[in-house]
């Protein structure tokens, strides 16, 4: 430990005291705090020039010098402690309210941000209403322009139709034959089906003449079968005669086209 009565540890720490005495005044400065009473330095008494014996006197002046300057030091460092204490005091001070002011600024943000996201949120909800709308437009507008569409080309087929159809009818006019030539062709279908029907009926009335005729010679038959029973009958004994008539059978007949049966044929049914 250096000793008090060092004269270069004093002229240090009084180097020291003044640096920190100036910064004090500079905080004090700007803590505007009101100035502090210090007692007037205690005047230094000139050494003469030269070498002197100390003497008792002087040693006791010494003395108290050192006491003045360990008071002094000791009054500086309550000072600078109270400075100290005053400005870390301030300093939370100022932190407490810095720290209040960014709550508060925070809040604020915080509300302002929330006050954003509700614009946000309403912008993006009307925007997407208005989307929706344009959206409901444009498919309206397709549906529109496919019905119109549509229309124009059913109207455009019907119109081919049309077109086509009358195409048809002037070359069926112009492929026509003259009048006199149809009137003929008319007359000579009328004719044909006019042979036709006539054909049929003397087909129809030959058919019936045949079938007539053949009703006449089975009845004639069945009368003459009839009677030679009745004379079989009546004599038993007799015996039909070698030399008999041919058999003709009636399907022969409608296929020879005649009735005109020859005498020694029989018809059988």
């Amino acid at each position: 430990m250096q000793d008090d009565n060092d004269p270069e540890a004093l002229t240090e720490y009084e180097a020291k005291r003044l640096q920190r005495m100036e910064e004090n005044k500079r905080m004090l400065a700007s803590l505007n705090l009101p100035a502090m009473a210090h007692r007037s330095p205690r005047p230094q008494v000139t050494k003469p020039a030269g070498k002197v014996e100390p003497t008792r006197r002087s040693s006791r002046q010494q003395k108290r010098r050192v006491v003045a300057e360990q008071q002094a030091r000791a009054r500086q460092l309550e000072e600078q402690r109270q400075l100290e204490r005053q400005a870390a005091q301030k300093q939370e001070r100022e932190a407490q309210i810095a720290l209040k002011r960014q709550q508060i600024e925070l809040e604020r943000q915080q509300q302002k941000l929330k006050r954003e996201q509700q614009k946000e949120e309403e912008k993006r909800k009307k925007q997407k209403i208005r989307d929706q709308k344009a959206e409901q437009r444009r498919r309206l507008r397709i549906q529109q322009l496919k019905q119109i569409e549509d229309q124009r080309l059913k109207e455009w087929r019907q119109q081919m139709r049309e077109q086509e159809l009358q195409r048809r009818r002037e070359l069926e006019r112009l492929n026509e034959p003259p009048p006199e030539i149809v009137a003929q062709r008319n007359a000579d279908v009328q004719k044909f089906i006019q042979e036709e029907l006539d054909k049929q009926a003397r087909l129809a009335k030959e058919k019936k003449q045949r079938e007539s005729q053949l009703q006449v010679l089975a009845t004639k038959k069945e009368m003459e079968r009839t009677k030679q029973e009745e004379q079989h009958r009546q004599h038993p004994t007799t015996e039909v005669k070698a030399g008999s008539k041919p058999v003709i059978t009636a399907d022969q007949v409608v296929a020879a086209g005649t009735l005109e049966l020859p005498m020694e044929f029989e018809l059988v049914l």
